[in-house]
């Protein structure tokens, strides 16, 4: 997001704090493989396709406005990674075990210390929320991300590769750009221009679509984001679809 490495790495670890159910250091490790063997279902687990995603599904997101189960279990799995080792967590999956232990030793500690980070800021904050009698404070800064819903995500973030081709090493075929408007592009640090990040990853982000203008005729025209849900509607209709055995 920046052009110096000690900002990107101050607002690392801000968002870090924010988005506390998401840990980057293990994001990372993951991360890695996704660019470096899209869609390769031998290669990485972070996509794994094809996969069917109905447009219900951001509707279904959208209508989910409270999730106390979400954070009971977001607390649960903070604690019970403080003392479990994480291969033998079994509130992980065998992708993100696999990827944390072919990591360096300084990347698992880093891992586990955002992790318990993390969990002591939020707790910290909730225990002077409720003993100043501000306990509001706890609704604005902890749970922001158990209710509202998640529909903008699910409806811009899984254009990127549902509906594409898997085990192909064309980043035009694995991944998807779209169109968004201005205020959305920001939000979303201008990843709609997905296949062009994916095939020049080290372009920063603010620069993608100068980039995408500069070196469009090497590209599809960037679909709206009616005209991907579109083709994942019916890219998901044939992966559900079962034959009538008769």
């Amino acid at each position: 997001m920046f052009k110096t490495r000690w900002l990107n790495t101050l607002f690392k670890r801000i968002f870090a704090m924010v988005f506390w159910t998401s840990n980057p250091a293990l994001y990372r490790m993951s991360h890695g493989y996704h660019h470096r063997y899209t869609l390769h279902r031998k290669s990485e687990g972070e996509e794994v396709h094809p996969r069917p995603e109905p447009a219900e599904t951001a509707l279904a997101s959208a209508i989910r406005i409270i999730d106390p189960a979400g954070f009971l279990m977001a607390v649960y799995d903070k604690i019970y990674a403080l003392f479990i080792p994480y291969a033998r967590n079994t509130r992980r999956g065998v992708w993100h075990r696999y990827v944390h232990a072919n990591a360096t030793a300084e990347e698992r500690r880093e891992a586990y210390w955002t992790n318990a980070g993390q969990l002591f800021l939020h707790a910290l904050i909730a225990i002077a929320a409720i003993t100043t009698g501000h306990g509001f404070v706890i609704v604005v800064v902890t749970l922001p991300l158990f209710y509202g819903g998640k529909w903008v995500h699910h409806l811009i973030h899984d254009t990127m590769h549902v509906g594409r081709h898997p085990e192909v090493d064309d980043f035009r075929l694995c991944c998807r750009s779209v169109k968004l408007d201005p205020f959305s592009s920001f939000l979303y640090w201008h990843m709609e221009y997905h296949v062009e990040h994916h095939t020049f990853p080290g372009i920063p982000c603010y620069n993608l679509k100068r980039f995408h203008a500069q070196t469009r005729e090497h590209w599809e025209t960037p679909q709206t984001l009616l005209e991907a849900w579109r083709e994942m509607n019916q890219h998901s209709k044939k992966l559900m679809y079962i034959p009538d055995p008769t």
